[in-house]
């Protein structure tokens, strides 16, 4: 059931999403704004309900549930569908109470304060008159009398017109509720009154008999209402600015002013500057202006960007340049829309959105949502409004808002005294005849008394007698005088003045005790065999046995025989055992129960067990590849695979792994290889050692190209000789993630051989390039470039290239050896170690420091590759260097979502929509312009980011017969847009950002729900226990 629940959760949760995202998606056809400042397609359509043909305002502000004015304003401020979905019952629906809260009903009030307590004489309020506190001092009367009347205040008192006036304390300037007006009961005054004598006039001047009887006096409050004379008026409260109520004595808080970025400050205080991104990249606020961005034209003048260069070539219709007027684009009027894109007349601009501090995005002629804020019961309120105070239930049942503090509990003290219930009465002490005070529970020191000799004795007790030493040796007491008579002699020789004073003379008894002479033995006891003392005169008593059933026997008698049952039911004397009990073992033997049978299993030595009558078996080991070898043989040893294919054993370490960059640089495949291009500012993508073409006035500014999911291309294989090439790709690196990269090749389309994986980095566009050696001459090969991350490995497309046959060519090696250093400045190195010799100084000091005679560069005339369109590739080749370079071949390579509009130029050769293109022979700073028209496929992935790539190769202007080439490239990514302007994030909308797109993400998103849905319940239950505890609060309540 709970996994049916949570499914059900699920399902609604995602119902939710996608509505969201369908409501955001239908956004820019809505016709109706809103009172609460969303936009609807209909006045129907307004959140919260609405109809009745209210014609919309651009300007109005309107708030939740006010669309056609079909909502109600609660007393907090706030707004709600109807009454009853105010917060805090405050749409007149419950009553408010004296301490200015408000509740469902009167008996929902705090502290009793909802006429249905009374008003103490000392201005507090209670629940019944014996509540009140005693009297305070000499000014207050006692609170109230012996009752005979009820008052309508809940009071009583002797007479009816002794009742204190009914006071309702008004609730900060809000309506005051009125309670029914009491009707007091017809009393029968008492048959006889005696009226005492002398009579009294009180402060109104009525006369009674008693001035306790007088009328209470009041006084009139700030709000006009009166309260007894000591009784203090009403808080004065004050509204701020926020709406929050507070006393006059206080401060309102700071207004708050939300700025721009969502934060909220001062008013006083100033918003962070909000800045803007301009076009070069720089940040300036928002009101200013960006610097004017400049760019070159071709006459060398430099002009803002938009404004257009002086005309050097044919312009076409819209403006742009060209060789030959039939390359111009078909004939259609563009228009300019706000974000700097070209579309048709036709055609609609893309809605230009704006984001809400809610983080929602709507267009920029919309109004952001009204942005709430969750209180702490669960109602939302404006962001600009106050939460209804946070209540808090108190030992007592009263409740008050949080940020008080409850009235502390007390106990009684044992000497009446009543502290709070955490502390620890004082402990009760006795004083002791000393003086000394202890604990109730302790008793006191015994009182001593000091002797003669310096001891020290309870009082209760006699000092020992002190004695003295007469002259003739008799010791007497110090109190007593030595006598003067003559000594006489005692029986046991002592001499004294006079025999009374002779020591008492003593007999030995048969028990050995000594007692005086004059005094009898004690009797003589004997001890009988069952340990009685009797007189040595008389007899011992018969002993006596107990029998084991508890009777007494005489002991020289026989107890009657005791009997056990045995196991198998018969009978026996205790005396006797029986018969021995036996068990069948699995041997068929049989054993008494008390044995164990012999065992029939037995343990080997590798833990198993095996039948007694079985043998062990071998015992073994597992080795490191999971194999099992008796423990007498030795596992084989562990091997592992370099990179390079040579197998060693695991303890050893592979040779460092390298890889061989672009430039034949062979470094650690650790280190990332030297950057092979650079992007230019129209987006296109030259090697490092070539400069970005110069602006021109058919420039078209690339807008930055976005990446938004991995993928990998690979490029023509380039520097082709007998035995290696050269492959090529790029990495396409959505979300700056560091990728590896390494291609995988061979001599079938299965590409079995792999070079080494090296890094290539994190950016957006990561060309990487490796050198492939050892190859067959005149063989095809083919070659496929791989990328890999945490996110997972990407292949490109396989592509093939061939090996020269007996043709000799070679290129320039990118760093001279050592041993074969060029000695003139016109020799330069070759890839395969020769030595070769320009024609000029400046190609041989030009390839030396790694450079290029030719430079190429591609354009293009549209910022986007817009489904089913057509545009122009304008490619540029330079010959920079001083001397004609010959062989020059232009290869251009187009994505498979693109094709070639014209190749009817004879000699121009496609093929795997490659297009070939011979140029010749190029003059010393000689420059050629194509022009090459491409049509984006009508079915091309929207978002989907490709890359188009030029190559030209040439021969190098060398001495001799010896063939040296070299090789330029250029290219330029770019994102397909659909033909209603939109990328694929516009297109996948709200869906794309929300759900995940790889599997991972998907568990995360399942993971984070089900987490929300424990907590959701978890919320619930407490919501649950919390109610049922007030509720058992109130049951006890009522039941005390």
């Amino acid at each position: 059931m709970k996994i049916l629940n949570i499914i059900k959760t699920f399902g609604a949760i995602f119902a939710l999403i996608f509505a969201l995202g369908s409501s955001s998606l239908n956004m820019a056809n809505a016709q109706v704004w809103c009172n609460d400042g969303s936009y609807a397609a209909t006045p129907e359509g307004c959140y919260g309900g609405g109809g009745g043909g209210l014609t919309p305002s651009w300007n109005e502000p309107c708030y939740g549930y006010n669309c056609m004015n079909t909502g109600v304003w609660c007393n907090d401020g706030s707004y709600a569908a109807t009454a009853a979905a105010c917060p805090q019952y405050n749409y007149n629906q419950g009553v408010w109470c004296n301490d200015g809260s408000y509740a469902a009903t009167a008996a929902a009030c705090p502290q009793y304060n909802y006429n249905q307590g009374v008003w103490c004489n000392d201005g507090s309020y209670a629940a019944t008159a014996a509540a009140c506190p005693p009297q305070v001092g000499s000014t207050y009367y006692p609170n109230y009398y012996t009752p005979t009347v009820i008052c309508p205040d809940g009071s009583r008192a002797d007479y009816q017109w002794q009742c204190p006036s009914i006071y309702i304390q008004p609730s900060y300037n809000y309506p005051i509720y009125q309670p029914p007006v009491y009707q007091p009961p017809i009393i029968t005054p008492p048959p006889t009154v005696v009226v005492p004598t002398p009579t009294y006039q009180c402060w109104d001047g009525s006369i009674v008999y008693n001035l306790a009887l007088c009328p209470q006096q009041l006084h009139t409050c700030w709000d006009g209402s009166k309260v007894p004379m000591n009784q203090t008026c009403p808080q004065q409260m004050q509204i701020c600015s926020d709406g929050s109520k507070i006393p006059m004595n206080h401060t309102c808080p700071a207004p708050m002013q939300i700025c721009w970025d969502g934060s909220k400050i001062p008013v006083g205080q100033t918003c962070p500057v909000q800045y803007q991104t301009c076009p070069d990249g720089s940040r300036v606020p928002v009101t200013q202006t960006c610097p004017v961005q400049y760019q070159t034209c071709w006459d060398g003048s430099r002009i803002p960007t938009n404004q257009t260069c002086p005309p050097q070539m044919q312009t076409c219709w819209d403006g742009s340049k060209v060789y030959n007027l039939s390359y111009c684009p078909p004939q259609i009027q563009y228009q300019t829309c706000w974000d700097g894109s070209r579309i048709p007349v036709g055609q609609t601009c893309p809605v230009q959105y704006q984001t809400c501090p809610d983080g929602s995005r709507v267009p920029v002629n919309q109004t952001c949502p009204v942005q709430y804020q969750t209180c702490w019961d669960g109602s939302k309120v404006q962001v600009g409004q106050a939460c209804p105070p946070q209540l808090q239930t108190c030992w007592d049942g009263s409740r008050i808002p949080v940020t008080q503090t409850c009235p502390q509990q007390l106990q009684t003290c044992w000497d009446g005294s009543r502290i709070p219930v955490n502390q620890v009465c004082p402990q009760q002490y006795q004083t002791c005849w000393d003086g000394s005070r202890i604990l109730m529970t302790q008793t006191c020191p015994q009182q001593l008394q000091t002797c003669w000799d310096g001891s020290r004795i309870p009082t209760n007790q006699t000092c020992p007698q002190q004695y003295k030493t007469c002259p003739n040796g008799e010791i007497i007491p110090v109190n007593q005088t030595c006598p003067s008579k003559p000594l006489l002699t005692c029986w046991d020789g002592s001499k004294v003045y006079d025999l009374g004073y002779c020591p008492q003379q003593y007999q030995t008894c048969w028990d050995g005790s000594r007692v005086p002479a004059n005094q009898t033995c004690p009797t003589q006891y004997k001890t009988c065999p069952d340990g009685t003392k009797v007189l040595a005169t008389q007899t011992c008593p018969t002993p006596m046995q107990t029998c084991w059933d508890g009777s007494r026997i005489p002991a020289n008698q026989t107890c009657s025989v005791q009997y056990q049952t045995c196991w198998d039911g018969s009978k026996i004397p205790f005396s006797q055992v029986c018969p021995a009990q036996y068990q069948t073992c699995w041997d068929g033997s049989r054993v008494p129960v008390n044995q164990v049978c012999p065992q029939q299993f037995k343990n080997c030595p590798d833990g198993t067990t095996v039948h007694v009558n079985q043998t062990c078996p071998l015992q073994t080991q597992t080795c490191w590849d999971g194999s099992k070898i008796p423990l007498n043989q030795i596992c084989p040893v562990r091997t592992q695979t370099c990179p390079d294919g040579q197998i060693i054993p695991i303890t050893q370490t592979c040779p460092t792994q390298t890889q061989t960059c672009w430039n034949g640089l062979v470094i650690p495949v650790t280190q990332t290889c030297p950057a092979q291009y650079q992007t230019c500012w129209d987006g296109s993508i030259v090697p490092v050692n070539q400069t970005c073409p110069t602006k021109t006035n058919t420039t078209v500014i690339v807008k930055k190209v976005e990446v938004r999911e991995h993928a990998v291309m690979t490029d023509l294989a380039t520097k082709v000789t007998r035995t290696s090439a050269q492959c090529n790709g790029v990495g396409l690196i959505s979300g700056s993630v560091n990728s590896v990269g390494w291609f995988e090749y061979g001599e079938t389309m299965e590409v079995n051989k792999t070079t080494n994986s090296a890094s290539i980095g994190s950016s957006s566009e990561a060309p990487f390039s490796n050198v492939i050696t050892g190859l067959k001459p005149n063989t095809t090969y083919y070659c496929r470039a791989v990328m890999a991350n945490k996110d997972g490995t990407y292949k490109g497309k396989v592509v093939s290239f061939k090996t020269l046959g007996e043709t000799k060519v070679t290129y320039p090696a990118p760093k001279a050896p050592v041993k074969q250093a060029p000695k003139t400045k016109t020799e330069f190195v070759c890839a395969d170690g020769s030595i070769a010799v320009a024609r000029t100084v400046l190609v041989g000091e030009t390839i030396n420091a790694g450079g290029k005679l030719l430079k190429v560069n591609i354009e293009r005339n549209a910022p986007d590759l817009l489904q089913n369109s057509i545009l122009n590739y304008r490619v540029t080749i330079n010959n920079t260097s001083d001397t004609a370079v010959t062989g020059v071949e232009v290869k251009v390579v187009l994505p498979t979502e693109m094709t070639f509009v014209d190749a009817t130029t004879t000699g121009i050769v496609i093929r795997d929509n490659i297009m070939t293109i011979p140029m010749g022979s190029l003059n010393a700073g000689e420059v050629k312009t194509l022009i090459i028209p491409v049509k984006v496929d009508k079915d091309a992935p929207v978002g989907k980011t490709v890359v188009t790539t030029v190559y030209a190769s040439y021969d190098l202007p060398v001495e001799g017969s010896q063939i040296v080439r070299d090789e330029v490239s250029a290219y330029m990514i770019a994102n397909i847009v659909g033909v209603d302007g939109k990328t694929a994030t516009s297109s996948k909308s709200f869906i794309s950002k929300i759900f995940p797109q790889t599997l991972l993400g998907w568990l995360v998103l399942f993971a984070i729900i089900l987490v929300l849905v424990v907590l959701l319940m978890n919320i619930l239950k407490w919501i649950n226990d919390r109610k049922r505890e007030r509720e058992e609060e109130v049951i006890h309540h009522h039941i005390s």
